[in-house]
């Protein structure tokens, strides 16, 4: 429908037709709704070159366009343009920016869309407040994402919803600061408001996050009381609590209640179990399951593939982690449903590896360059790792190099955990390891505020290079040794486990 919408347009403009504003909104809007914001912004601007004034609407559903597209400051842009041409817009509009610059993690733009529309004097509504609260909460932020609550029960017209306070509490869970997040439930029922499945599922995160995973049943257990029914989401996160404190069985008890209730699990709910499972070495009963969710007609993916992989491998049950790869190769040729790509071939060598079968892992690894997927930090850092463990000193540094001189070592999404891990192999292996070595690592925690990593990395490099300064091949400016000193000043509890 839309793609014929789409060719009429198209084909109106070439024979120098117009399409009424009315048909133009409501192609916009519709390509807005399917996700194909682009298209919309191509749209409007095949209308502009016809002279088609926009209304309103129109307005509302371009800053959205351009917001969900990433063009946050395209969507500024355009806001300033309508505004010179005597157009107003409305609070849909301005919202869109303020979840535009949210998705972004731009909360402070965000915060500064809001005064905007004070000085314009557009009237704030409860969505705009519940964005910034969830800007807040997704950076870790959760007193500043109170404040704006506060701010929003004293904005006339305004009522704080079940939605604001929902947002709130998820953050506070997922910080793993319960009390405040049990703080605000109870404020939240207590001016009359009703419990939600988010507001619950929130809470059983939290739980399940902070080792209280007990307290997370038993208000799975409550929900009844409320009215509500525990859905999938609500099963696999008491699922994977229970997994990540060893406790398989329970985990198991969990999922014959999800069957009791008429609750299919999913392929999510497998890989958590599966998961769990190899996580206590009941690798044999991670295999039962396997071939239980195959006999149900569930589909695996690559997560539940990878965990299964690399659980065959440290049992030394290498046949079967064969023909597990195998399976997914069929499925590649035959069923088109699932390729191997940079993450099973991942698990593939790093099996192998921790096997120390290097053969085998260098083959997997070249067929993996040969199908066109490039390798990435953790495949070469476990590869180098395993060289130096096993005495190929010369092998690994020339594999390092090449990492080095590909920047995949220096690259921005280098897993710094992985690097560190680099870093001890090569220590234990009596490699030297310069200030090069370092440099662009420290940066990396400079330029992503993670303190706690670089408090690791300059003790590391203290003691590997203790009368070197803080030089990198990029010659690291005083302005960033001044962060680097500020961050290791500034440096918390609180905020590392934030």
């Amino acid at each position: 429908m839309v793609k014929n919408a789409l060719h009429v347009f198209d084909n109106m403009g070439k024979y120098g037709r117009k399409p009424s504003l009315r048909s133009c909104n409501s192609l916009l809007s519709n390509l807005a709704k399917r996700g194909e914001s682009y298209t919309a912004v191509l749209v409007y601007d095949q209308m502009r070159r016809l002279d088609i004034v926009p209304d309103v609407f129109t307005r509302a559903i371009m800053v959205n366009a351009y917001c969900k597209a990433g063009k946050v400051e395209r969507a500024v842009e355009f806001v300033k343009e309508m505004e010179k041409l005597g157009f107003e817009l409305n609070v849909v509009s301005y919202n869109s920016l303020v979840d535009g610059y949210v998705s972004l993690g731009d909360v402070e733009g965000a915060k500064g869309v809001l005064k905007f529309m004070s000085e314009r004097g557009v009237m704030r509504n409860k969505v705009t407040f519940t964005l910034l609260i969830k800007g807040y909460c997704k950076q870790c932020k959760v007193e500043e994402a109170e404040k704006v609550l506060r701010e929003m029960e004293k904005e006339e017209g305004v009522v704080v919803d079940e939605y604001a306070y929902g947002a709130l509490i998820d953050g506070y869970c997922k910080v793993g600061k319960m009390d405040d997040a049990i703080r605000v439930r109870d404020e939240m029922l207590k001016v009359g408001l009703k419990m939600n499945l988010f507001v619950c599922n929130s809470l059983i995160n939290g739980y399940c996050k902070t080792g209280q995973v007990h307290e997370g049943e038993r208000l799975l257990m409550r929900m009844r009381k409320w009215d509500l029914k525990p859905d999938s989401y609500s099963y696999c996160t008491l699922l994977d609590g229970y997994c990540r404190d060893g406790l398989s069985s329970k985990a198991f008890n969990v999922c014959d209640q999800m069957l009791r209730k008429g609750i299919e699990p999913t392929v999510v709910t497998y890989n958590t179990l599966l998961k769990g499972l190899c996580h206590v070495g009941g690798y044999k009963d991670a295999l039962r399951l396997w071939h239980l969710m195959l006999q149900r007609g569930i589909a695996p993916n690559e997560v539940g593939y990878c965990t299964l992989l690399d659980g065959l491998f440290k049992m030394g049950d290498f046949s079967r982690a064969l023909i597990l790869w195998d399976d997914i190769l069929a499925r590649e040729m035959y069923t088109k449903g699932l390729s191997p790509n940079v993450v099973t071939y991942g698990a593939l060598i790093a099996g192998w590896c921790d096997q120390g079968r290097l053969d085998k892992a260098f083959g997997a690894y070249f067929e993996m360059i040969e199908k066109g997927f490039a390798p990435n930090v953790i495949i070469c850092s476990k590869i180098v790792s395993s060289l130096y463990r096993c005495g190929r000193i010369d092998e690994a540094n020339m594999l390092l190099q090449k990492m080095v001189d590909f920047d995949l070592v220096l690259d921005h999404r280098c897993d710094v955990e992985e690097a560190m891990r680099l870093l001890n192999e090569m220590k234990a292996s009596n490699v030297d390891q310069t200030i090069a070595t370092f440099s662009e690592l420290v940066e990396d925690c400079i330029q992503h505020g993670d303190v706690k990593k670089m408090s690791k990395l300059h003790n590391m490099m203290h003691m590997a290079c203790p009368s070197a300064g803080v030089t990198s091949h990029k010659q690291m400016g005083l302005s960033e040794l001044s962060n680097a000193k500020e961050m290791l000043d500034a440096y918390t509890i609180s905020e590392a486990a934030c």
